[in-house]
């Protein structure tokens, strides 16, 4: 293996590509979680249609109150609290009552929205109906009820100014009465007269311009406001079916790929061969089938075997895990059988359990016969080297589905200093305790002789 900075990121699209194939199982339940929620949405929701009226404010003569500074509307009446007006209990009874409505008025005003256009004086109601006829008639009612809310509370302020004139000219009424009467009985005193009469001067004056601001406001018809346009349409409250269908395969698309990397960032085990590559910077030199294909394992080994073979320096080849796993001995005996099918004088000696592989080579062999050695796990030796003591060349083993990430990258820590004599990685699949009874060939660990 090449000393090579190892990652455990993603450098490239193709990677990411790679993880959503292997994970498109996430993605598809994804995608169809998404459709489900969607389709519980669109008959949980109650199915409705909406119309909208619009209505001019128009400001009352006697209106004095100013807009709050940093509103939204720049005219005299502050539009945003009229549209609260419009969703008030007292204008839902109003409606109510227009409509004939058995709903209650909270009922009513659920089923009411109201917007301001910006910088203008209208008011948009919208009501929410089961049928277009009813989204009309609310949606009218509503705008109706404002109006005469408006124009009630209108007409009470000018009345109780009204009333409050018509106090004051009574009051001055009978203070002028009084002083008339006081001057008759004054007689030849010019001072007290000259008093007298100016207080009458000034009272008269007073009921002069009491009586000019009374005629104005009984003469006033005011106009709270008017319809400008009529109810609009209804349409429906539910999507349309081309929205709901992109935002479900756009919400189910990422849903998907969130799910993906997720349980991408989660998983704690080796399951393909691109996690061997990210985590020791190379391909694995074979990445075996499922045992159960017994062709695809034969044309794997004997792929293996020809790496061996042309990269192999020396006579001996150990095969070692990076756990304690079968899959070593099932490598070593599939690696064993295709050398010897090329035609190699092949050895195979067990020396995983303490064992030296020189007190295990048989003595018939000579110096051109191979040797493989099943060794003990990596994480078993106290010493890595000891390893390479006695063969020339390893072949780490990782088992699919059972060697996590952590023990692989610990496993490359400790063989650091024997880089160069690490051949490279040989992922096996899951299950191989069986396979290393049934498919790869069982074998006595005896030296082999040429194939005839």
């Amino acid at each position: 293996m090449q000393s090579r900075p190892r990652t455990t990121g993603y450098e490239g699209v193709s990677d990411y590509i790679r993880v959503l194939r292997r994970r498109r199982s996430r993605v598809l339940y994804g995608f169809a979680v998404a459709v489900v929620l969607t389709a519980g949405y669109v008959f949980a929701l109650p199915h409705g249609y909406s119309s909208t009226t619009s209505v001019l404010v128009i400001p009352s003569t006697g209106n004095t109150t100013a807009v709050p500074e940093g509103g939204r509307t720049r005219g005299p009446v502050d539009l945003d609290t009229e549209a609260q007006l419009v969703k008030s209990s007292v204008v839902a009874e109003r409606a109510r009552a227009l409509l004939r409505s058995s709903s209650t008025a909270k009922t009513l005003i659920s089923r009411v929205s109201v917007t301001v256009p910006p910088n203008t004086d209208i008011l948009e109601i919208a009501y929410r109906g089961s049928s277009p006829a009813a989204a009309r008639r609310g949606s009218l009612a509503f705008a109706q009820a404002y109006l005469n809310n408006r124009l009630a509370g209108e007409r009470s302020d000018i009345q109780a100014q009204v009333n409050s004139i018509r106090s004051q000219v009574l009051t001055l009424t009978r203070q002028l009465h009084d002083l008339t009467n006081r001057l008759a009985t004054l007689g030849p005193r010019p001072s007290a007269r000259a008093l007298a009469e100016s207080q009458r001067s000034t009272i008269i004056a007073q009921l002069a311009n009491l009586t000019a601001q009374l005629g104005p406001l009984q003469a006033q018809h005011d106009i709270p406001g008017s319809i400008v346009s009529a109810p609009s349409t209804p349409v429906s409250t539910r999507a349309a079916p081309v929205v709901l269908l992109e935002s479900t395969v756009l919400g189910g698309l990422l849903l998907g790929i969130a799910w993906a990397a997720i349980s991408e960032q989660l998983a704690t085990r080796i399951e393909t061969a691109e996690d061997v590559k990210r985590l020791t910077g190379e391909p694995p030199i074979a990445d075996l089938p499922a045992w159960g294909e017994g062709t695809a394992v034969a044309d794997a080994y004997r792929r293996l075997a020809a790496r061996v073979l042309a990269t192999v320096v020396g006579q001996s080849v150990g095969v070692v895990g990076v756990t304690d796993t079968e899959g070593v001995v099932a490598v070593a005996r599939g690696l064993t059988d295709a050398m010897r099918d090329r035609g190699d004088l092949v050895a195979l000696v067990d020396a995983s359990r303490g064992r030296s592989v020189a007190e295990q080579r048989p003595a018939i062999l000579d110096e051109s016969a191979y040797l493989v050695a099943v060794l003990p796990p990596v994480g078993d030796a106290l010493d890595p080297m000891a390893l390479v003591a006695e063969v020339d060349r390893l072949v780490l083993v990782v088992e699919r589905g059972a060697t996590t990430r952590r023990q692989l990258a610990a496993a490359i820590d400790d063989l650091d200093g024997i880089r160069e004599q690490v051949l490279g990685v040989v992922v096996v699949p899951e299950g191989v305790a069986d396979a290393a009874t049934d498919d790869p060939p069982r074998r006595t660990l005896q030296p082999a002789g040429r194939h005839s």
